[in-house]
């Protein structure tokens, strides 16, 4: 292969995600799903306790932070509804 070639190929590999290529599938929908459900847990935690005893606030913080930071792409590129509810969700 010349060098055309493997530069085109890179390219091709390297090139933004479209909304085509982030396609459902069966294991984004169980991560998002798992994601969800430790949400629920925690939030039932929190009730029934009626405190954060062994919640760390280091732990909430950094928490935050990552998914503030992961999910900046909601104000620029819109993908679908399902990604953007659960966006907006996670970071409420």
């Amino acid at each position: 292969e010349n060098l055309i070639t493997k530069s085109h190929i890179f390219l091709e590999q390297s090139r933004p995600t479209t909304p085509i290529d982030m396609a459902m599938n069966i294991f984004r929908f169980m991560g998002d799903l798992s994601h969800q459900i430790a949400i629920v847990i925690l939030t039932l935690h929190l009730y029934r306790a009626k405190n954060a005893r062994g919640i760390s606030v280091k732990t909430q913080e950094l928490r935050l932070l990552v998914f503030s930071t992961r999910y900046l792409d909601l104000f620029t590129t819109f993908y679908s509804a399902y990604n953007t509810i659960l966006k907006v969700y996670y970071l409420v």
